[in-house]
C-alpha cells in the first residue's frame, strides 16, 4: 500500500493507494476497482462465460473467505448490463456471516460442506464443486461461479503436472460447458490486487478468513508469493501454456458426468467423484 502523495496514474485526480507489482501502476483504491472489472468482462467475453438474464450460484469457498467476498462484489459490478441473478452459496462453516452478506443485496443458500477424510486441495475445489452444482440444480440455475484468480489457478496446474493427475488438471479450464456450466470469471486477475481490493472495502478486517486449512495439503505459500510478482506478459503465456498442455495432457478421455472434468476412457464419473460422493452422503 501507498502512503504518498502520488497520483493516481489513471485518473490523475485521486491520490495512488496501491502499486501494481506487475505493472508499476500507482492506482487508486476507485481505479484499482475498475481495473479489476475491467478484467473480469474480458474474461466473461474471452471464454464466452455468460449469458443474459443468467441465474448464477457464486460460491463462496472456504480458501479465502474475505477474497472472493470481495470477488463476488466485483462479479456483481462486472455483469450488472447482464442483469444476472445471483445466489450465493455460502459454507455452513461461514453461516455467521450470512446477514453480513444479505445486507450487501445477496440471496443465500447455506451448503453444508463435510470436510472430514478431505486430504488434498484438488478434493475440497471438487468436493465445492458438486454441492454447488446440487444447489444450480436445485434454484435452477445455469452457471456456477468459481471465483479462483489467476495464481491459484497456476497452482491446480504446477500441482498437477508434477503429480501426474490429470483428473485434477481439467480444473485449470476457465469453463466447463455442460447442463449447468462451471466458469472462472477472475481466471486473469491476480490475486495481490484481489486482496488489495479486498482491503480497501474493508473486508479483510471485518472477516476471519480460513486460507490455511490445516487438514488440507493446500497451496505453497512461498510459490504463492511467488506468483504474485509474475508480470502480466508472463502471465498471459501461462496462459496460453494451460491451454496447450490440456491438449497434450489430457488427452483422449471422456468428461465426469458429475464434475464435468477428465475422466478415463469407459469411465463416466472421476475417480475424485467417486470418493467424494461417499462423503456427501454421510451427511
Amino acid at each position: 500500500m501507498l502512503e504518498s502523495n502520488t497520483k493516481c496514474v489513471s485518473c490523475h485526480r485521486r491520490f495512488a493507494k496501491y502499486k501494481r507489482i506487475q505493472s508499476g501502476e500507482a492506482l487508486c483504491p476507485i481505479c484499482l476497482e475498475r481495473s479489476l472489472i475491467k478484467q473480469i468482462r474480458k474474461s466473461l467475453g474471452r471464454y464466452s462465460m455468460l449469458k443474459p438474464f443468467a441465474k448464477v450460484v457464486f460460491l463462496i469457498t472456504i480458501e479465502n473467505f474475505s477474497k472472493h467476498i470481495a470477488a463476488l462484489e466485483l462479479f456483481k459490478k462486472a455483469t450488472q448490463d447482464h442483469h444476472t441473478q445471483i445466489i450465493v452459496g455460502l459454507p455452513s462453516i461461514f453461516q455467521s456471516f450470512s446477514k453480513i452478506i444479505e445486507a450487501l443485496g445477496y440471496e443465500i443458500e447455506v451448503l453444508h460442506m463435510p470436510l472430514d477424510g478431505i486430504k488434498t486441495w484438488i478434493e475440497l475445489i471438487k468436493l465445492q464443486q458438486l454441492l454447488g452444482l446440487q444447489l444450480a440444480r436445485r434454484v435452477k440455475a445455469k452457471f456456477l461461479v468459481l471465483p479462483y484468480t489467476r495464481e491459484e489457478v497456476l497452482i491446480i496446474t504446477f500441482t498437477s503436472i508434477f503429480k501426474k493427475d490429470k483428473e485434477g488438471f481439467s480444473e485449470v479450464l476457465p469453463v466447463k460447458k455442460n447442463e449447468i456450466s462451471i466458469i472462472k470469471p477472475l481466471y486473469i486477475v491476480s490475486l495481490r490486487d484481489l486482496t488489495a481490493y479486498s482491503y480497501f472495502r474493508g473486508f479483510e478486517n471485518s472477516y476471519i478468513s480460513i486460507s490455511k486449512y490445516e487438514i488440507l495439503e493446500k497451496l505453497s505459500e512461498e510459490m504463492l508469493i511467488h506468483l504474485t510478482h509474475i508480470s502480466p506478459e508472463l502471465l498471459y503465456a501461462s496462459e496460453k501454456s494451460i491451454g496447450l498442455i490440456t491438449k497434450l495432457k489430457l488427452g483422449f478421455g471422456g468428461k465426469c458426468k458429475l464434475c464435468y472434468g477428465y475422466t478415463p476412457l469407459g469411465k463416466d464419473i472421476c475417480s475424485y467423484c467417486e470418493r467424494l460422493l461417499k462423503i456427501i452422503h454421510r451427511l
